[in-house]
């Protein structure tokens, strides 16, 4: 009995590991559907929608009782959902700024949402792109933190992300960009490219440093 215990409560670990991982994936997506609603004028809350998502997928519930707490379920995380978005409304634009947008910016960008993003909204770009971030920055971030920076980020210009109401410099070591305002902030930091792991990770942890520093001056 008792490793039929054990077993069922691996497997609803299990399970809630991968229902953690869907949530963040979750929020991301309203987090596009929020800058929709805010570009285009429209209203957070859309119930109809609601309801026709609810009424979907509760009909791929076969036990008639699990539906009820499936509907509960369901409103729960839609009230969730609105608050969120309710709560962007007054969350500030941070863009994190470099000449490439290709490592320290895409970092500061990962590391923001990694910690920030109930508290300001975080983006990257540069004056100039590259094909791919910097891969070293990629493996070192998925080996601290788990992130994987490819899967939502890429090198982006100026123009491609929402008017910030915070532009930080990453630093001008490699020469300072220009971005038609002057900055809030300059880090400073240098540029890893190139570098062992062992010099980017220091980079890595002053950058997550200062984004724990702006989370709390921000909330």
């Amino acid at each position: 009995m008792k490793n039929m215990l054990e077993e069922a409560r691996k497997t609803i670990n299990e399970i809630d590991s991968k229902m953690a991982e869907l949530f963040v994936e979750r929020m991301r997506a309203v987090e596009k559907v929020y800058e929709y609603k805010k570009e285009h004028g429209l209203p957070i809350l859309d119930q109809e929608r609601e309801n026709a998502v609810i009424e979907k997928n509760v009909e791929l519930i076969e036990d008639e009782i699990l539906k009820g707490y499936y509907i509960d379920y369901m409103k729960n995380m839609m009230s969730i959902s609105r608050a969120y978005q309710e709560r962007m409304q007054g969350k500030k634009k941070v863009a994190f700024i470099c000449v490439h947008n290709s490592c320290r910016s895409q970092i500061a960008e990962a590391l923001g949402k990694y910690y920030g993003m109930d508290v300001f909204e975080s983006y990257s770009a540069g004056t100039e792109t590259k094909p791919q971030i910097n891969q070293d920055a990629v493996r070192i971030m998925k080996e601290l933190y788990g992130i994987d920076m490819e899967k939502e980020q890429y090198s982006k210009l100026l123009e491609d992300i929402p008017n910030p109401d915070i532009a930080i410099s990453m630093g001008c070591n490699v020469g300072c960009p220009f971005i038609g305002r002057s900055f809030d902030d300059n880090w400073g930091l240098e540029d890893p490219t190139g570098k062992s792991d062992e010099e980017f990770k220091i980079i890595i942890h002053e950058i997550e440093k200062r984004i724990l520093q702006l989370r709390d001056e921000l909330k």
